[in-house]
């Protein structure tokens, strides 16, 4: 129980981390016209520092991928498969695997 409690505790987390992510992404579009090709960009103009998604040792960063043509931000929630995606063309949260 208390390992899906924090698993569940650091998705939450890793969920409000990825809205000011995706708020600094959208402000940078908006400035520059274009997405950046990595989440380093944002620094400093739109945020301090690129957050971990969680607090934990393993499978705590975010994905950025701008080389598709869609570009999406992504963590994994449960390891090692169920990752959750933001599309920034569709605007939209979607589960992958």
């Amino acid at each position: 129980m208390l390992v899906l409690a924090y698993t569940f505790g650091n998705n939450q987390i890793a969920k409000k981390r990825a809205e000011t992510l995706i708020v600094a992404v959208k402000s940078f579009k908006e400035k520059h016209h274009r997405y950046p090709e990595k989440l380093e960009e944002l620094t400093p103009d739109f945020i301090d520092r690129v957050p971990k998604a969680k607090d934990t040792l393993m499978f705590n960063a975010f994905f950025y991928n701008s080389t598709s043509g869609d570009h999406v931000l992504f963590y994994v929630t449960m390891p090692p498969f169920g990752r959750k995606v933001y599309s920034f063309e569709r605007n939209e949260w979607f589960t992958m695997d």
